[in-house]
């Protein structure tokens, strides 16, 4: 992991220590050592070789790109690659040809596939189904209840050949991250930096991704990167990352030492994500539809004072559930604006334009006037006052994030 300075490490702790049930329940990363039931039963037994024929002729989703970035998503202003279409044993034969001089073997490549998905129909290779009955699942089950997420939603595999990195993202689940061969660097950032990350603006097709590079900073372009403090989580065979839902996170394979060749040599690197638990979103959601019934037109301009914003970060910093709170009121309030200026753009240049205070002297009774003023309160009812409505519009716009920063996409 290409990082500046050292970092702090996400606790390593045995799977069975006593303080596990606590990290679980405070919604707290750490990487469970010493055996982990929940993949104890596979580690070493399976290999792209085992992975090849238990697949068969079956495709498997592979993101193909000339970087080292998978992106996940490709396009104009995207990421530069795309996803095909192979079997197992393909994507194997095409990651050990890397470097040997063809065009095609210039590429780097990083297949993902669903093993287990409730609700949908099954995608288990039948040659998997016993050694997925091996699985920790008593155990997964009882991690589940400690951190309250419930039910598993998907079961997903991930390869790669020890070259490659998922930039800098969140999900809206609860993962656990079972490495089974090969290593991992990850580094992960609380909810409470979200803002200083500069997410996509909310619609925007990577709208889960930030725009910021924690690898390779660019202070000029991104400052508030530097306030934004990240763990380092370094994953080996058998161990397992339990990462909350909302927690940022950039995923990067080790490969094996290569003694400076480049490109470094074919890595198995091999991975397990259990997804577990909802969006989390259900609470807040019923508040906000509260708050958008109680919100009155008024008229009224909060005094933009930097010890709000000071206190208001310090909250997010100290209380998980306040930082989920001001992130979800951020993309809920740009999703209003958008839909308001019937655009992306125009919405966030709204809120920046509202988060300098411009909206005091627009004109009173205009339409702009009103929707400034319904944004404010129904942020004031979400977050407990208008100083920390105020201080959230600021952060979730500081530094040009929502006007026009982003780039166009396709």
């Amino acid at each position: 992991m290409n990082t500046a300075e050292p970092r702090q490490r996400v606790p390593r702790v045995a799977w069975n220590d006593a303080s596990v049930t606590g990290h679980l329940a405070r919604g707290e990363p750490i990487v469970l050592v010493g055996g982990c039931p929940l993949i104890a039963a596979v580690v070493g037994r399976w290999s792209f070789d085992s992975l090849s024929a238990a697949f068969g002729e079956r495709d498997c989703s592979v993101h193909v790109s000339r970087t080292e970035n998978f992106a996940r998503l490709y396009g104009h202003g995207l990421g530069l690659g795309g996803v095909r279409q192979m079997p197992f044993r393909s994507f194997v034969e095409a990651a050990s040809q890397r470097g040997t001089g063809s065009h095609e073997t210039d590429l780097n490549y990083y297949l993902q596939v669903p093993l287990v998905s409730p609700g949908a129909a099954q995608s288990t290779p039948v040659a998997l189904e016993a050694e997925l009955r091996d699985l920790g699942w008593a155990w997964l089950h009882s991690a589940c209840e400690a951190a309250a997420s419930q039910p598993l939603q998907a079961l997903q595999l991930w390869a790669g050949h020890g070259v490659g990195m998922t930039p800098c993202h969140f999900d809206a689940m609860d993962n656990f991250l079972a490495q089974l061969e090969g290593r991992k660097s990850v580094l992960v950032y609380p909810p409470h930096c979200s803002f200083d990350l500069y997410p996509y603006p909310t619609g925007h097709p990577a709208d889960n991704f930030a725009m910021a590079d924690p690898e390779r900073p660019d202070l000029g372009r991104w400052p508030g990167l530097a306030r934004a403090t990240a763990l380092e989580a370094e994953l080996a065979p058998g161990d397992v990352l339990w990462l909350p839902r909302y927690h940022w996170h950039l995923v990067r394979q080790v490969p094996d030492a290569c003694g400076g060749e480049h490109p470094p040599p074919f890595s198995p690197n091999l991975s397990l994500s259990a997804w577990v638990g909802g969006k989390g979103t259900e609470a807040f959601r019923a508040e906000a539809d509260a708050a958008y019934a109680a919100a009155k037109l008024a008229e009224a301009a909060e005094a933009v004072v930097e010890a709000e914003d000071i206190e208001f970060a310090a909250e997010c910093a100290s209380h998980r559930a306040a930082a989920l709170r001001a992130f979800h009121a951020a993309r809920l309030v740009e999703t209003i604006a958008a839909k308001l200026l019937r655009s992306q753009v125009e919405g966030g240049a709204f809120l920046t334009a509202l988060a300098a205070g411009a909206d005091a002297s627009w004109p009173a009774g205009s339409s702009a006037r009103r929707a400034a003023r319904r944004i404010r309160l129904q942020l004031a009812h979400l977050l407990g006052s208008e100083a920390n409505a105020a201080a959230l519009l600021r952060a979730t716009t500081q530094h040009g994030r929502l006007a026009g920063a982003a780039p166009p996409c396709e």
